[in-house]
């Protein structure tokens, strides 16, 4: 008997009903994500519902991306301080997991795009700065032929040579106004940083590239940079081409990006914790199924906001050095923060190993996200209303809430199945790839060279996995060969039909 017959007699004797029940939890084992508090983000609601809507994906990811976003527009015009010797900057660094095609780039695409539209408006009239500069690049020119023959003549007659004129000196090129970097390396990141001290958003699509890149080119020397550039402090980089260090004064770069959950586990949470990964906030919402949308963004009336935000400016010092303006907590909120560390102190007591550094990370995000829901409060404000002055306790409570019911509980989601065992995240993987192949067999060796899945490309990860399946009544190992010469068997494993009734299909 061949081995195609062998396996269609395999099948045809296991009818629905003699199957057991398949234990669908190995599809998922995470815990059940929270959702986004989509009303504490005040009129912003008006515009992120809608434009989640429209594409067709979790709330979270627009929702999320756009508080990285706004982060970076406010940049160090203000720095948030509940006290003396205690300042944050409102730099964020949100990755949005998902599997692909979940919505992760439809969602940050829609932020990403206001702040484009306002990098125009702020460029509106850089084409004629560009002008003026190469004009005054040719008068200082021709200035500089005239004062170098006055300096000859001057030698000649054994005076004194005339000192260079101010008009001789070549300017210096405008830069173009930028508020979002992309795949940039340090040298060329730090560079825009010296030329725009408000700060910048670094925005990748997918989050595992900027990850893959700290060893890519440095053999890992752009790690602490980027872990530097969490805290907004003063940085200088002695990589340059010349002798002179670039001094930035301000390190401030909010991130955001999509990463699948295995890239996720592999780049951020795998070895040393270096204190990378707790920086990053995790949005990983399930899926949300494609539906015609019944509201329409105003992205006029949400560019109109953001520009508000980019209206604050930087103070400057006594020597002209720029400077964030601090805004204070007022005595409420202060309140409300030692009650919250209080609280967050007793949770670092039960936790250990990323999650523990994640929760260290949490009273200077509560402050940025304090500071920036405060702002984002005004953004929306009549015209003439002043700045608010100090974070309003209001504020302070809608951030520590949505830390705790919704960035921590989706750390700890992130964190678990970091801490899952790999031969378990592996199932779920072959798990998923069956049920939407539908497949009425599988084979281990296929498996291994078609089926392209992350980490399970050799044969002993493969077996495992499908252990795993067979203990969840998903699949049973049907041996063969093929003709009747003696050997090896194929590694072949017949598919439970129960897994293709209506009841699962729609759970």
């Amino acid at each position: 008997m061949t081995d195609a017959n062998i396996i269609h007699d395999a099948i045809e004797g296991a009818s629905v009903h003699t199957w057991p029940e398949p234990d669908m939890t190995v599809l998922d084992n995470r815990r059940t994500p929270p959702d986004f508090p989509v009303e504490s983000l005040g009129e912003w609601t008006l515009w992120v519902v809608p434009t989640a809507q429209s594409r067709s994906c979790p709330v979270d990811y627009v929702a999320v991306s756009l508080l990285s976003v706004l982060s970076s527009v406010i940049g160090n015009s203000r720095w948030v301080s509940p006290w003396e010797g205690w300042a944050e900057p409102p730099i964020l660094w949100p990755a949005l997991i998902g599997d692909p095609s979940s919505g992760k780039s439809p969602g940050v695409d829609a932020t990403i795009a206001l702040a484009r539209e306002l990098e125009l408006d702020m460029a509106v009239d850089f084409p004629d700065q560009l002008l003026a500069w190469e004009t005054k690049k040719v008068a200082a020119k021709e200035y500089r032929v005239k004062w170098e023959s006055e300096v000859k003549d001057a030698l000649e007659k054994g005076v004194p040579p005339p000192q260079m004129p101010e008009k001789a000196v070549e300017p210096d090129k405008p830069v173009r106004p930028r508020i979002i970097i992309t795949d940039a390396t340090i040298e060329a990141s730090a560079k825009l940083l010296s030329q725009h001290p408000r700060g910048l958003l670094y925005s990748r699509d997918e989050l595992a590239g900027w990850l893959e890149s700290f060893n890519r080119y440095s053999g890992g020397g752009d790690r602490p940079f980027w872990i530097e550039a969490y805290g907004g402090r003063p940085y200088v980089v002695d990589r340059q081409k010349n002798d002179e260090p670039l001094r930035i004064p301000f390190l401030s770069i909010s991130v955001v990006g999509g990463i699948q959950p295995d890239k996720l586990v592999q780049l951020l949470m795998g070895g040393e914790d270096d204190g990378l990964a707790s920086r990053v906030l995790m949005a990983w919402p399930n899926p949300v199924p494609p539906k015609r949308p019944t509201q329409k963004p105003d992205n006029s009336m949400a560019l109109s906001a953001m520009r508000r935000l980019h209206s604050l400016q930087m103070s400057c010092d006594d020597d002209g050095n720029f400077k964030p303006v601090i805004v204070s907590l007022d005595e409420a909120a202060i309140c409300l923060l030692d009650v919250w560390r209080i609280d967050n102190a007793k949770h670092q007591k039960w936790a250990s190993g990323l999650y523990l550094s994640h929760l260290g990370k949490m009273p200077g995000l509560v402050l940025r996200l304090s500071l920036i829901l405060e702002l984002m409060t005004w953004s929306w404000s009549p015209d003439g209303t002043p700045e608010p002055t100090s974070v309003s306790a209001h504020s302070f409570g809608i951030a520590a809430d949505m830390i705790d019911e919704y960035f921590l509980p989706m750390a700890e989601r992130a964190y678990g199945d970091a801490g899952l065992p790999k031969t378990d995240r592996h199932a779920t993987l072959l798990a998923r790839k069956i049920l939407k192949t539908r497949p009425d067999t599988i084979n281990i060796r296929d498996i291994q060279r078609e089926w392209r899945l992350p980490g399970l490309k050799e044969a002993q990860p493969v077996h495992a996995a499908c252990e795993c399946l067979v203990d969840a009544n998903w699949i049973t190992a049907t041996p063969s060969r093929n003709g009747e010469t003696s050997g090896r068997n194929r590694n072949d494993f017949v598919v439970n039909p129960n897994l293709w009734r209506s009841s699962w299909e729609d759970g």
